[in-house]
This record gives C-alpha cells, structure tokens and sequence, in this order.
C-alpha cells in the first residue's frame, strides 16, 4: 500500500479537547495516551489522556480527535549510528 504525503497541514486545537489536523498521511498508532502519525512525511506524536478517534478520513488526509490534550510533537528523524560515526 502506498502511503499519500499531502502538501499541506493544518491543526486545530480547541480548549485541549477537541484536536482536529489535515494533511495526515497516515495513523501509525492509536491508544489512550498517545497517538503516532505522519503528516507531510513527517512524524507526529500527540500525548494526552483519555484520547480517541473520532473521525478518520484516510481519502482527504483528516483526523479528529477527542481527549484530554497535553503535547503534540513534531518526532526529529534521527541519523543512523554509522552515519554520524563517518562525519
């Protein structure tokens, strides 16, 4: 399956509940506490508590999420062990 990298992303949070965020290319995990995606091929982590799914729209690239909010993460990639040893 390909994944759809979209060209822009918008995230909307309102009073640290209601999360709603364009762009997603994909959801990678989802549980309680923390949410893994990519949006714009970059990876995304939103941490909370209480957190789930309301809407997923994988065609236009939306996703809804009610909860309580506490950090949204742009995730760094990270260079490989033997890249940085070779500099």
């Amino acid at each position: 399956m390909n994944e759809r990298q979209f060209t822009q992303s918008t995230i909307n949070l309102v009073d640290r509940k209601y999360l709603t965020i364009s762009g997603v290319d994909n959801v990678k995990d989802v549980s309680p506490n923390l949410i893994n995606l990519c949006t714009m091929g970059q990876n995304m982590s939103i941490s909370g508590e209480n957190m789930q799914v309301i809407k997923l729209d994988v065609e236009n690239g939306n996703l809804k999420i009610e909860g309580k909010i506490d950090d949204i993460k742009y995730n760094a990639k990270k260079e490989k062990f033997l890249k940085r040893l070779f500099k």
